[in-house]
């Protein structure tokens, strides 16, 4: 891993980041924005669904989860919890992403241990402001 200069101007190795959706053409767009918005140096993980990404995020513990709904909203908020829920420690930045935000969704997961929301389709620069509160 390299070292990147964070959005607070702090030192720290590249991050792991995993991407949680269940379109692989939108995990790609977001893989790209990454990219583009600079995080070049970071480990991407990709999962279909809220099972996968668990089982990887148990292997490996990412930094950052950027995560949409899916095919299966359920399992996306039983990983949240099993990541983030109540009695955890380490607090693991995840992000949701969706293209209609549905507030009592969001405020359940929000609850549940997301830290924020990212409507899409979004540009590189805008991913960049958002990661940067956090990184």
């Amino acid at each position: 891993m390299s070292i990147i200069i964070s959005g607070q101007g702090k030192l720290r190795l590249g991050l792991s980041i995993l991407v949680v959706n269940h379109s692989e053409k939108i995990r790609s767009h977001i893989i790209k924005s990454l990219y583009e918005a600079g995080y070049f140096d970071a480990d991407i993980w990709e999962a279909g669904n809220g099972s996968q990404g668990l089982k990887l995020y148990q292997s490996h513990h990412m930094d950052l989860i950027l995560t949409g709904w899916g095919q299966s909203p359920g399992e996306i908020m039983d990983m949240i919890k099993n990541i983030n829920g109540p009695g955890h420690d380490f607090q693991t930045v995840i992000i949701m992403t969706a293209c209609q935000v549905n507030t009592g969704k969001m405020e359940e997961a929000l609850q549940q241990g997301a830290h924020d929301y990212l409507s899409y389709p979004f540009t590189p620069a805008q991913l960049k402001i958002k990661l940067s509160k956090y990184f």
